[in-house]
């Protein structure tokens, strides 16, 4: 990454960074020899950059794991399914076990944050988001009702505060 810094002399200086794999918002990174002038003439100091990391649109990070909401449909989570996710290396098939909820975890072992400093890679964890079909026709309402037969007692009836 280049990055352009302003002295306090107001100075412009370009500098090349290599940000190491896996950096986590708020690390430092120690550029030797590339900060202020030493006292009475010595070499120069360190310079220490902070880093922040900006947030994906897609994908939430927890230390090294990261998690990606994925919708799938009513039938797909009721009979199980294949689906193609994203991944950071590419798209991978993951298999939707019959009868998933919405926010079933599913872990992809080490397709989270890439392996950095000795330490094994985080996993992706993908979050399923049941969608209901949003265009009612007679018909979806009446396949809708049907399957109220389907559910074992009320839904709500553990909901107390």
């Amino acid at each position: 990454k280049e990055i352009t810094l302003t002295t306090e002399t107001g100075r412009r200086k370009h500098l090349k960074v290599k940000i190491p794999v896996g950096v986590r918002d708020g690390q430092k990174i120690r550029l030797a020899g590339q900060g202020g002038p030493g006292r009475g003439g010595g070499p120069p100091g360190d310079l220490y950059i902070k880093i922040r990391v900006r947030p994906h649109p897609k994908l939430r990070r927890e230390g090294d794991d990261l998690y990606l909401d994925v919708p799938v449909t009513v039938r797909e989570a009721m009979l199980g399914a294949k689906i193609k996710v994203p991944t950071l290396a590419g798209s991978v098939t993951l298999t939707v076990p019959k009868g998933s909820q919405t926010g079933t975890k599913l872990r992809l072992k080490g397709r989270g944050v890439p392996a950095h400093s000795g330490k094994k890679a985080g996993h992706l964890y993908v979050v399923l988001q049941v969608k209901v079909p949003t265009r009612m026709t007679p018909e979806a309402e009446e396949a809708a009702r049907r399957l109220d037969a389907y559910y074992e007692g009320d839904v709500r009836a553990d909901l107390k505060l």
